[in-house]
């Protein structure tokens, strides 16, 4: 799907990194599909028996994934923006996958709720 490429794009890379950003961004999703109750900071030990050579490139280390990349790419990611950021992965993907995007909504992280809840119409007197 290119995501890691896109991502790289968008926040740009520094001269020495050991991780570009998509591929931190991608190590942060998988360390939250199998390692989701343990904050962040141990993300390297989630990575220190996984074949990273497969899942990414040769020469990745879990000590690569260290808290202090992490924080380094989320910064970036803040700094040109976590919703455009996200909205233009998606679109990348719809894309690729030939999704209709006629029909959209900017909206993809709000719930909203109209009126009052049961339990306060339940304790208003009659």
């Amino acid at each position: 799907m290119n995501i890691v490429e896109l991502i790289d794009k968008r926040l740009g890379s520094f001269q020495g990194e050991t991780l570009s950003a998509g591929e931190t961004v991608a190590g942060m999703m998988m360390n939250g599909l199998g390692f989701s109750n343990k904050p962040l900071s141990l993300t390297p030990l989630f990575f220190k028996k996984v074949p990273l050579s497969l899942l990414f490139r040769e020469g990745v280390k879990a000590e690569d994934f260290n808290r202090f990349k992490l924080g380094r790419v989320l910064d970036r990611c803040h700094g040109y923006g976590t919703e455009l950021l996200f909205s233009e992965i998606s679109l990348n993907v719809c894309r690729q996958e030939k999704v209709d995007t006629r029909f959209n909504s900017l909206d993809s992280t709000s719930f909203t709720l109209s009126g009052d809840y049961l339990e306060k119409r339940m304790m208003k007197p009659l």
